[in-house]
């Protein structure tokens, strides 16, 4: 089961991967050559954090987890026209898929409906639906009857599935993890296929206490009236993002860590041919994390810690399957 957490987890960012390239780019930034320059710096720490460990993969994952934060909070200061895009939400995806301390305090992550420069598939959604589809069956764990039981599978599949069509049914599925799902449910003994009956006979929201995913008024899939698949690519949506969302700087935490981000000025490219404006940018953008952010191999060991040694296994499971998806 928690190997089907993790890598049930990987789906949208696999996905984006593929579609996005694995790599953020800088091109369309408030600040090409700020992002640049902070990421490189963050590569740098990495690179000496890694050299100055044990030589463990838990301290080199430690230390690259650390410098996917770092990256994070580059993006924020220097991309803040981005941060509702699809690739700073998988970004953040990345990160959480293999340093999984919290889900909790990224900024503008993940976007809300309709947001301006935003994804055309919420995958920061799809990724939260999706990995939360076993937590959600541990609410019916203990049915009372086989048949209970079975339906506690069916629903959690339906879930997992659910968190694509229901958020993004326009979007190619193959896009934003279908593959993965598809692959990962064969592990079980109930086929989703097959859980028709299950799903006709318990109300997997009112009888099992499964969320609703996409609305408060939708219904989890059933294998038996499948939506059709969406045909869509992933692309940013709405109107541009042309000045920052919190102000001139943003500042947040995570796994112990504190993080500032100083809002950027446009390029001057960008300034001159008036894609965005320059209201409510600050002067020269930055990119800081406390003491505690894990910026030498003691750091990294606060992360590979906060995690717990018993996860780094799986982690490593994790990041093999994602390297053969990306």
């Amino acid at each position: 089961m928690r190997y089907f957490t993790l890598i049930l987890s990987l789906s949208a960012l696999a996905a984006a991967s593929s579609s996005l390239g694995s790599n953020f780019t800088s091109t369309d930034c408030a600040s090409s050559s700020g992002f640049d320059k902070c990421f490189s710096a963050a590569q740098n720490k990495a690179t000496k954090c890694i050299d100055d460990g044990d030589g463990s993969d838990a301290i080199d994952i430690a230390c690259t987890c650390v410098m996917w934060l770092d990256e994070i909070n580059c993006a924020v200061s220097n991309c803040w026209n981005e941060v509702y895009s699809c690739q700073y939400q998988a970004l953040i995806i990345r990160y959480m898929t293999f340093c999984p301390t919290s889900q909790d305090g990224f900024p503008f992550f993940p976007a809300p409906d309709n947001a301006p420069g935003g994804c055309s598939c919420n995958i920061g959604q799809v990724y939260l639906n999706a990995a939360n589809s076993y937590t959600e069956s541990t609410k019916c764990s203990s049915p009372s009857s086989v048949d209970g039981e079975i339906a506690c599978i069916c629903c959690m599949e339906a879930s997992a599935y659910s968190s694509i069509y229901n958020i993004c049914p326009d979007t190619d599925p193959s896009l934003i993890g279908l593959g993965t799902i598809e692959t990962q449910l064969e592990a079980f003994d109930q086929p989703f296929d097959q859980c028709g009956p299950y799903l006709d006979q318990y109300d997997c929201i009112a009888d099992l206490g499964y969320a609703p995913i996409g609305s408060p008024t939708s219904t989890l899939v059933n294998p038996t009236n499948m939506p059709a698949n969406g045909t869509q690519t992933l692309y940013t949506t709405g109107a541009q993002i042309t000045t920052p969302l919190s102000g001139s700087v943003v500042t947040w935490s995570h796994a112990s860590s504190e993080f500032t981000a100083t809002m950027a000025n446009l390029d001057a490219e960008r300034t001159a041919d008036g894609s965005t404006t320059t209201t409510g940018a600050s002067t020269a953008g930055s990119s800081t994390s406390s003491a505690t952010g894990a910026s030498s191999t003691g750091g990294a060991s606060q992360v590979r810690d906060a995690l717990g040694w018993h996860r780094w296994g799986l982690l490593m499971l994790g990041a093999f399957v994602c390297e053969m998806l990306l």
